[in-house]
């Protein structure tokens, strides 16, 4: 009696066993029925990607806890398989129970399966469930904090989500959420955090902060404009990307500065929602953020108006513009402690001119204290008073700063194409150019940083077809500018940056000209003005250069220099520049170069304009002409 007791009892838990295993077996059946394996969501959710060079596909998450099967990153059929096996097995409980861990996964497959939600998810995930809960999102908004010279992460642009608990415009999504992409860097910087971000050497990870911090870092303290653009996400495709993130949580992506940047990866993440979403642009230097926004907007597109948040800085200029050049003195004696707000000059002043002046003063303490130009307790008081001044006089104007005519997702392409011919000292050439990235001297500032240059493997064949010869004119590798005019409350110091290689002209014994490759690394800094506040401005810059190459006695050449120029950009079609530059090479070969040019760019289009430079040269006792008119398309 007792065997047969235990031969029953054996049973049934055999069959207990054996009930969640033929249950899976049942739906991984069903699933490869479906083609689930290769299903686009799918794919989305492991982030599967293809390799480069062709070399087959795989995850762009290299392995760890994302994944429940050995082959996982490499082998979507057996991270399916994995994962059904894992939500047929009831062992584990509460947060640790694969629904609670993959909850995407689990309400994605019971869709594919015709299954009821509760079959793959059979209980509550209390952590989970309260995160949710805490976020509560009714929509998303691509945020796009403009580019930031001064930072190398962020000076192609930024991109982030906010998860939208109101209505786009309203005020409330101040104190929601963002998600970000960012790389644990360890506190690298510079040149390092360029070449170890570069080649993928950093984890990133998602992150989840409020809004309003990443105000603050990014219009508080880098002097960035934003622009939010509300996406057309329905609620149910905001709760996909949500229950995504959270399989994310504390999984690290290689980051790829170039190419698997914040950019790449929040578009990743939007695609679980709509697995249709790609990258239009595959360009060799990588993923750009304002491609991705338009790339995003293109493919979901918007639900609402688009809206620009002027950083402080912008603001403070704006205020301060409006005031006549008295008053702007006024208010900025007042900022800086010179003057008492009761001072009598000020109170001399009608009552709405006073208010402003006030306004102005104080928005001017504020914006030095976020710059670290004025202490605490100091800028606590000063504004104290100079509110308290305020409140006694009429409302000053508030004028708003000026939407910008374009949008950032609205200005020229990113990479350019370029074919043009010229002549170069006594010989024509006909000339074609390709620039990956981003944006040039003279190409329209319209969507971009005013007064920046960046350029990323600008490189130039010339074909001379009296002698048939084909020739690479230069490969620059990066060239950085910032330019931004100074004035007697914003005191930016003006910078370059390049390396690359270039042809250089040499004179030779006979007095004939030869064409030689250096390579040459430069810097630059020095100062820039606009007095007028208007089309024209003017800088003079410092700089000193290395160039390597077999024109030059002893093989090389060091030395400082000079530039001067001005930069005319009457209206949003036109640019212009005129400018003239000395270098004195002090070691290797000891000789001065001189060089005077012009350039001008008329856009026909928004993805074409035609181009007209010149420049007169004199290196080694000899002199020549290089100008050149060309076509430009970007995209």
């Amino acid at each position: 009696m007792q065997r047969r007791v235990l031969s029953l009892l054996l049973a049934l838990l055999a069959c207990g066993a054996a009930g969640p295993a033929r249950a899976a077996e049942s739906l991984l059946e069903r699933a490869e029925a479906l083609g689930l394996a290769e299903h686009p969501t799918w794919l989305a959710l492991l982030h599967v990607a293809p390799r480069r060079l062709g070399l087959g596909r795989a995850s762009e998450i290299p392995g760890g806890r994302f994944f429940l099967a050995e082959d996982g990153p490499r082998s979507p059929r057996a991270e399916l398989e994995a994962t059904l096996r894992a939500l047929e097995d009831r062992s584990a409980q509460g947060d640790a129970a694969a629904h609670c861990r993959f909850p995407a996964r689990a309400r994605w497959l019971a869709r594919e399966l015709g299954l009821p939600p509760e079959r793959l998810a059979p209980a509550p995930c209390p952590t989970l469930d309260e995160w949710r809960a805490g976020l509560a999102p009714r929509g998303i908004t691509l945020i796009f904090p403009e580019a930031f010279m001064n930072n190398p992460a962020s000076m192609f642009g930024h991109t982030l989500l906010r998860l939208d608990v109101a209505d786009p415009s309203e005020p409330r999504n101040l104190l929601a959420y963002a998600i970000d992409f960012t790389a644990n860097t360890g506190g690298d910087a510079g040149p390092v955090f360029m070449t170890k971000g570069t080649f993928g050497l950093y984890p990133g990870f998602f992150g989840v902060n409020p809004y309003y911090q990443k105000l603050e870092l990014y219009g508080d303290w880098q002097n960035r404009d934003i622009w939010e653009y509300p996406l057309d996400l329905d609620v149910d495709e905001v709760e996909f990307v949500l229950l995504h993130l959270w399989e994310l949580d504390d999984v690290a992506i290689p980051y790829y500065f170039f190419r698997q940047n914040c950019s790449y990866q929040l578009v990743r993440l939007l695609a679980v929602a709509r697995p249709e979403l790609r990258l239009e642009r595959g360009f060799p230097v990588g993923v750009i953020p304002v491609d991705t926004v338009r790339d995003v907007l293109q493919q979901i597109g918007l639900q609402g108006e688009v809206r620009y948040r002027p950083s402080p800085a912008t603001e403070l200029a704006t205020l301060l513009d409006a005031l006549p050049p008295p008053a702007r003195g006024l208010a900025l004696g007042l900022a800086r402690g010179e003057l008492a707000a009761d001072d009598e000059r000020v109170a001399g002043l009608a009552p709405e001119e006073r208010g402003a002046v006030l306004g102005a003063a104080y928005e001017a303490v504020k914006y030095a204290f976020l710059q670290d130009d004025l202490g605490e307790e100091e800028s606590r008081e000063r504004a104290y008073r100079l509110l308290v001044a305020r409140s006694r006089a009429a409302p000053g104007g508030t004028p708003e700063p000026p939407r910008p005519a374009v949008r950032p997702d609205e200005g020229h392409g990113t990479a350019l194409v370029a074919l043009g011919g010229g002549v170069e000292d006594d010989e024509g050439f006909v000339e074609l150019r390709l620039r990956p990235s981003f944006h040039g001297l003279l190409d329209p500032d319209a969507g971009f940083p005013a007064d920046s240059t960046i350029s990323v493997l600008d490189t130039r064949l010339r074909f001379f077809p009296a002698s048939g010869r084909v020739r690479l004119e230069e490969l620059v590798l990066v060239e950085l500018q910032s330019k931004t005019p100074r004035d007697d409350v914003f005191r930016p110091l003006s910078w370059g940056l390049e390396t690359g290689v270039r042809t250089r002209l040499f004179p030779d014994r006979d007095g004939d000209l030869d064409r030689r490759l250096v390579w040459r690394t430069g810097g630059s800094v020095g100062l820039t003005y606009n007095p007028a506040k208007g089309p024209l401005t003017f800088y003079a810059l410092a700089d000193a250069r290395l160039e390597v190459g077999s024109g030059f006695d002893g093989g090389w050449a060091l030395g400082p220099g000079a530039e001067v120029g001005l930069e005319l950009a009457p209206g949003e079609r036109w640019q212009g520049r005129l400018f003239g530059r000395a270098t004195r090479f002090v070691a290797g070969d000891r000789e001065t170069h001189l060089q005077v040019g012009v350039g001008q760019s008329l856009a026909l289009t928004r993805r074409t304009a035609a181009v007209a430079e010149a420049s007169l040269q004199h290196y080694g006792g000899e002199g020549w002409l290089d100008a050149r008119l060309s076509l430009q398309w970007t995209f």
